[in-house]
């Protein structure tokens, strides 16, 4: 009776590269703005880290690119933009104001002869 073992040996390689995890930093933060109705709010912001984040304008949760464009505004828009950015790293966000004006304040006009005085400080 003859017995064979044969024993094979197997090997393999594989190469790992770790990139480190750079959690979000806002290069650029969203910044207050002060519209007329009608007219086009643009909110902008920049973000950084590794691997590169997701940014979601947190109001109208949706994704964003870097600009959130509202157009048309109307004072109902007015409030509080916070954008989110994440990654596997971490979470951050900033937040911005908008202001709405209507138009609908009429500004004193001075018409009579005597000018007012305005003291200097």
């Amino acid at each position: 009776h003859l017995t064979t073992a044969l024993w094979q040996e197997v090997t393999s390689s594989a190469q790992l590269t770790v990139t480190p995890s750079e959690e979000p930093l806002f290069t650029r933060k969203l910044e207050a703005l002060e519209v007329m109705e009608g007219r086009s709010a643009h909110f902008d912001c920049k973000v950084s880290g590794t691997p590169p984040p997701e940014k979601i304008d947190s109001t109208y949760d949706r994704k964003m690119t870097h600009t959130l464009l509202i157009s048309s505004v109307q004072p109902a828009d007015s409030g509080v933009y916070t954008c989110i950015a994440r990654n596997l790293a971490g979470e951050v966000s900033c937040k911005a104001e908008l202001t709405v004006h209507t138009g609908k304040h009429q500004h004193a006009v001075y018409s009579g002869k005597r000018r007012p005085h305005c003291p200097h400080h």
